[in-house]
């Protein structure tokens, strides 16, 4: 193989790895921002779980504190939240479209929670009404209620963060493998780009030593071709001469 031959060959394969290290690091970066882009879905579906669950404590406490005091000013958070907490919920099942087992556990959240509200409507809006022992039973039904949605709460926050897990374990999986790409293709580059440079100096060489042993046959034959020359015509002349006299 002559030396452009084998030039075209070791530029046309490092040209390839080039291509295909890119196709290889587009892909693993188009899968690691398909990762990230899960973790901060489960970031934003842990979050709002937290949403419907500080929800459910304000519901909590202002009818606590109303059935505690008779104060009607500690049911302006209750009537503010009661608007937001199924919208909430809705929300949150939107964002778990693509997962059916955590949707049929918000959907269980969701009834429940209807069911505290349900509860909490019919005590009605006047607590001096209640005496001690109505007061305790509501108080032990509304930690039954209460206990149960925080239970679910925390079920599908647990299922979540497992997701979330996996998926930050997968993005560190990736970009490891993305370095790792990237790393041995220019590895492989390099060892070929040394070749090419090792193959040129050689041939280089080759030809340098190729166009001195030229230059000193051809300075030999001229060097004998002059002295030829000049021991051919001595006794040419001298025999001239002789024939002169």
């Amino acid at each position: 193989m002559n030396l452009p031959l084998r030039l075209y060959v070791g530029c046309a394969i490092s040209v390839l790895l080039v291509i295909l290290i890119g196709c290889l690091s587009l892909y693993t970066s188009q899968k690691q921002e398909e990762t990230e882009q899960l973790v901060n879905h489960s970031h934003q579906v842990i979050s709002s779980v937290e949403a419907i669950r500080n929800k459910v404590f304000i519901l909590e406490t202002s009818r606590r504190g109303f059935r505690s005091t008779n104060e009607k000013t500690f049911l302006e958070p209750y009537y503010e939240t009661v608007p937001l907490v199924k919208p909430a919920v809705e929300d949150l099942k939107k964002l778990v479209k693509d997962n059916p087992a955590l949707i049929n556990q918000i959907e269980v959240l969701g009834e429940k929670i209807d069911r505290l509200l349900l509860f909490y409507s019919g005590l009605g809006d006047n607590s001096g009404i209640y005496d001690i022992s109505l007061r305790i039973n509501i108080t032990e039904n509304e930690k039954v209620i209460i206990s149960s949605i925080i239970e679910d709460i925390e079920l599908i926050k647990q299922a979540e963060r497992k997701l979330l897990s996996d998926r930050e374990t997968n993005n560190k999986v990736l970009r490891k493998n993305t370095r790792l790409v990237i790393i041995i293709g220019m590895f492989l580059i390099l060892i070929i780009v040394c070749i090419l440079v090792f193959v040129v100096i050689n041939e280089f060489k080759s030809k340098l030593i190729a166009y001195q042993k030229k230059q000193m046959e051809s300075q030999l034959k001229s060097r004998f071709v002059s002295m030829a020359s000049h021991e051919f015509r001595t006794p040419l002349s001298s025999i001239q001469l002789s024939t002169s006299l």
